[in-house]
């Protein structure tokens, strides 16, 4: 029951927020703690039906389970994707005049969520996110937002000329409450399957890449929490 009564809680500073429709790729993290991964896996499954049939504007809304980094086998996430922020801020007041959604489908599990967040960027949502997919993740506080932003791009042109199975992103903190804050971007990198995560990050972590890294990138970013998941839900 603490899930339900934490869960899809946005914080009231929100309402600074611009709800003009704008081009963005918006998404939502809830991170639950003390979780059984195959029940939230199978109440987000449910819960996208219910959602989606009710009128949500979710592009997608997934669970996945944290392997590796603290509390791995014990932490599970649900991320909802949307379009841009009035789309994510509407489906919002939508399950929040839905409370059944949640109770029929969350209802029953005992984690507790323990960090939540809104993050975005100018970049269109691409691609099916399918069970199975693999993502390494860094939470960072960006120090020097400048030659973050400058630099950071080159990451990805680097990794995907090495010929690394993986997708390179980035995304700023729109709305983050104090467990999640100073950290104020995500860095993903998304693959298929663990096996091409694996590559990609065997590329990410060769010589070349990490000098390259550390003499640009790292000097501008204190990394406060990282990990990978595997996406659990249908």
């Amino acid at each position: 029951m603490n899930m339900i009564r934490n869960f899809f809680i946005i914080f009231s500073s929100l309402i600074i927020l611009s709800t003009a429709n704008v081009s963005a790729f918006v998404f939502d993290v809830w991170e639950i703690e003390g979780s059984n991964p195959q029940e939230v896996a199978e109440a987000t499954t449910k819960f996208k039906a219910l959602a989606m049939a009710g009128g949500a504007q979710y592009l997608d809304i997934r669970s996945s389970v944290k392997i590796r980094g603290d509390r791995s086998q014990d932490t599970s996430f649900v991320i909802g994707y949307y379009e841009n922020m009035q789309a994510m801020l509407e489906t919002n007041a939508l399950v929040q005049q839905n409370p059944d959604w949640l109770q029929s489908t969350f209802g029953d599990n005992d984690g507790v969520v323990t960090t939540s967040g809104t993050f975005g960027n100018d970049t269109e949502f691409t691609g099916e996110i399918e069970v199975g997919n693999a993502v390494a993740y860094s939470f960072a506080e960006v120090n020097d937002g400048i030659n973050f932003f400058f630099n950071f791009p080159k990451v990805a042109k680097m990794m995907a000329e090495a010929g690394a199975p993986a997708a390179i992103g980035v995304a700023g903190c729109a709305v983050c409450g104090s467990e999640t804050l100073p950290a104020n971007t995500v860095m993903w990198m998304s693959a298929a399957n663990s096996s091409d995560l694996g590559k990609a990050m065997d590329i990410f972590s060769s010589n070349k890449m990490q000098r390259w890294i550390y003499s640009n990138l790292a000097p501008h970013l204190n990394i406060t929490d990282g990990g990978i998941h595997i996406v659990t839900s249908n």
